[in-house]
């Protein structure tokens, strides 16, 4: 194995699920893994993500869009996870669970990956000093992740089922 894919790999495996992360509804290790083979830019948006910062950089956050958009249709030249989740469900009809999360989603899934991430990376330190999981996508005093920030949580929906409305009506006009 590559040096660089090994040193990557805690990142991967945190950003793909694990026990205190969420994994990507019925996309598997053994998919990720080949995602990542097919697409080996990952590598460096995983190392970038292991050098814990509060902010993520746009490149990272761009690569690590376009290796969901991959993990969810390899096929795909779509970049963004929200233009994705349109295409699967309206050309593809994609189910709603079978779909990438929304770009907010996944940012908050990322920094709770980075989080775990570097717990791994300091568990055999005598004194641990661990940043606030509250400033990594947890909510102070429970276990659990905190929601996105966007103010409607069916916003996505509602415009890919308006798009999908839009597309059928430009069928059925044009048989006419």
């Amino acid at each position: 194995m590559d040096h660089r894919v090994s040193f990557a790999l805690p990142m991967f495996h945190a950003l793909t699920g694990c026990d205190t992360v969420s994994s990507f509804c019925g996309r598997g290790k053994k998919t990720a893994w080949n995602t990542w083979k097919v697409f080996p830019e990952a590598t460096q948006a995983f190392e970038e993500l292991q050098q814990v910062n509060t902010n993520i950089s746009e490149s990272a956050m761009a690569t690590v869009e376009r290796f969901v958009v991959l993990l969810y249709d390899r096929t795909s030249n779509i970049l963004n996870v929200n233009d994705s989740r349109k295409h699967l469900f309206i050309q593809k009809a994609r189910s709603l669970e079978n779909l990438p999360p929304t770009q907010e989603a996944l940012k908050q899934h990322t920094r709770r990956a980075i989080y775990q991430e570097y717990c791994w990376n300091r568990a055999l330190l005598a004194q641990q000093e661990l940043p606030n999981p509250a400033d990594w996508g947890w909510k102070k005093g429970e276990l659990h992740e905190l929601g996105t920030t966007v103010d409607h949580p069916f916003r996505g929906i509602t415009s890919m089922l308006r798009a999908y409305t839009l597309w059928v009506q430009e069928r059925v006009y044009s048989m006419v």
